[in-house]
């Protein structure tokens, strides 16, 4: 997930760095006209897009450099222990079910999806190795794998004509 979000960041620096030409050639092109015949239209792009690359790179070291650790979970006796201060437990009798993924681009690493009886799912990326499997099983003696059953499954744009029985 973290490397899908630095190539998001990446493309939408490359669009901006695009966009902006494409204003400075049209303004060159339209406005130069009305300018002054010393004006430089190449320091002007230059010091635009000088300033959109540092912001770019300000950007890219800040996820490189100050990545955040994964959050810590844990499971417990009375539900899922989650690292937030105003509800820190999901309980079991809230959880419907789970499915566990593999993430697009890095098999190794999976997503675990938490459904519950709203129709809400949370993701977590599982650690690799045996920490793995030991969670898996830990939810598999009180959840059963699988996708939600209809009556727990989020609610879709039909849903407000047909709604479900």
């Amino acid at each position: 997930m973290l490397r899908a979000t630095r190539r998001a960041n990446l493309v939408m620096w490359g669009r901006v760095v695009g966009v902006t030409v494409l204003v400075m050639w049209a303004a060159r092109h339209w406005v130069g006209p009305l300018c002054p015949p010393d004006f430089s239209w190449f320091r002007a792009t230059a010091l635009i897009l000088a300033a959109i690359s540092v912001f770019a790179l300000a950007q890219q070291l800040y996820e490189f450099f100050a990545a955040k650790r994964p959050s810590e979970y844990g499971i417990g006796d009375d539900g899922l222990l989650l690292p937030s201060k105003e509800h820190p437990v999901i309980a079991w009798d809230r959880l419907v079910s789970f499915t566990v993924r593999s993430e697009a681009g890095t098999p190794a690493s999976r997503v675990l999806s938490i459904h519950s009886k709203i129709g809400l799912a949370r993701e977590f990326v599982l650690p690799r190795g045996d920490v793995d499997v030991s969670i898996i099983s830990e939810l598999s003696k009180r959840l059963p794998e699988s996708p939600p059953p209809a009556k727990f499954a989020a609610l879709t744009g039909m849903d407000a004509f047909w709604p479900p029985r």
